[in-house]
């Protein structure tokens, strides 16, 4: 993941797929292995950390959120996810192309909205400044090769609905902003409320 929601940690929303290390490709292996796995399942880590290692996150046996960028990359979980619980035999991707750009986009709007005005949890971690987080999200419009969640040419109503979200979340957002700068606006909107039931 290289942006999440919120940026100091959370849902993938700007993914980049990668070789796996190979100690979390041997762990998660044995891990499996040992527990006798059935089904689709894939093992979460964070990391490299200032010590150089990787810590263990979670076991997933739910299709997740950033599902696009395994699919993208040539695993095709959803489809795995189907042919096991109906009893076929589940297609094994032959391989994982790495270099794949993906992003939710409505995540990523936010994301980058909620960064660019500071509103975001306190985090530990040194985030990314506001102009290379603004530039990166730019850029990603004209980026070979990325490709988006929901938002498709031969596809489009998908994306026109989530796109119909994202106005409304932004909204959302400036209006808590609005609120935040000019407190009067909110006590004239609560009284305006309390006349309405009134």
């Amino acid at each position: 993941m290289t942006r999440m929601r919120p940026i100091t940690g959370g849902v993938g929303a700007r993914r980049l797929s990668c070789p796996i290390a190979p100690e979390i490709l041997d762990y998660s292996t044995r891990f499996f292995k040992d527990l006798k796995w059935e089904g689709v399942a894939q093992t979460q880590w964070k990391g490299p950390g200032p010590d150089g290692r990787y810590r263990f996150i979670e076991v997933s046996v739910r299709i997740i959120a950033s599902v696009g960028s395994p699919v993208f990359s040539g695993v095709d979980l959803p489809w795995m996810h189907y042919q096991y619980f109906t009893g076929q035999k589940v297609d094994r991707a032959d391989s994982f192309v790495i270099g794949k750009h993906s992003r939710w986009f409505r995540g990523d709007a936010i994301t980058v909205t909620r960064h660019i005005l500071g509103d975001q949890p306190e985090s530990g971690d040194r985030l990314p400044s506001k102009v290379s987080v603004l530039g990166s999200w730019l850029y990603d419009f004209v980026r070979p090769g990325l490709k988006n969640d929901v938002e498709a040419w031969n596809d489009p109503l998908p994306g026109l609905v989530e796109l119909k979200s994202l106005a409304l979340d932004l909204w959302r957002i400036l209006l808590n902003r609005i609120g935040e700068r000019f407190p009067m606006l909110r006590k004239i909107k609560r009284w305006l409320k309390a006349w309405n039931k009134g």
